[in-house]
């Protein structure tokens, strides 16, 4: 609110600006972190293959249980806790939340909402009136988390498939027209800000990746393992 009276921009612009440096203060901070622990995870993954060969050859009762009792001792000993690539969820999400309680806040008590909003939706109080955020928010939701092939949402109708990115993929499959139907009614100003802080975070984090992340590791050992016999001496 002081931004917008001191700068004297209108709300639609003000609220992009506000996106990219709460964007900016919550995301670029522990992207070098999430890296770091996707690369260090990745040199793992011979060994946590190696431990899942081992306990098929020992005959185990269950020997998938016992690789990955083994896998998250070894995880743990390395500080790479299944948790942990969640961390940058985990921080964000309050100061998302108290961000859009007040956004919510001042477009109730500030009049200036009602007519400085942008295109279809100019007043920033009421749901958008063609529905075309929700669908946005919504849309970009199924397309980062949701099926990308048409294979994979076959695998959706598989009661076989128990997979974790499966059981994901029906998740929000199943939650959209819900979360649809829910956001719908919300201010158009909060969607706004939603959809312009998700955009922003996709793209500062491709612009640190370019700039001052560690590159990516990719260990062949780790691309090769689940589709080539395992030998003392990695792959064959």
């Amino acid at each position: 609110m002081a931004a917008h009276s001191f700068t004297g921009l209108p709300w639609f612009l003000v609220i992009p600006a506000a996106s990219v440096v709460f964007s900016a203060v919550t995301t670029v901070p522990l992207l070098p972190y999430t890296r770091r622990y996707a690369n260090r995870l990745s040199r793992l993954q011979p060994l946590f293959y190696a431990w899942h060969q081992k306990a098929r050859f020992l005959k185990l009762k269950d020997p998938v249980a016992s690789a990955n009792t083994e896998i998250k001792r070894i995880r743990k000993d390395a500080g790479l806790q299944g948790w942990k690539p969640y961390l940058r969820l985990m921080l964000s999400l309050p100061p998302w939340i108290i961000v859009s309680g007040a956004m919510r806040h001042i477009s109730m008590v500030d009049p200036t909402f009602t007519n400085e909003g942008f295109l279809w939706f100019t007043d920033l109080t009421v749901a958008d009136p063609l529905y075309i955020l929700p669908t946005i928010l919504v849309g970009s939701m199924l397309a980062l988390m949701g099926p990308r092939s048409l294979a994979e949402a076959w695998d959706l109708i598989d009661v076989h498939d128990k997979s974790a990115k499966t059981r994901r993929s029906r998740m929000v499959v199943v939650a959209a027209p819900f979360l649809f139907n829910f956001i719908s009614t919300y201010p158009s100003g909060m969607l706004f800000f939603w959809l312009l802080t998700g955009s922003t975070n996709r793209a500062l984090t491709k612009v640190a990746d370019k700039l001052i992340l560690p590159p990516v590791e990719k260990n062949p050992w780790a691309e090769r393992a689940t589709t080539e016999p395992w030998h003392i001496d990695g792959p064959k």
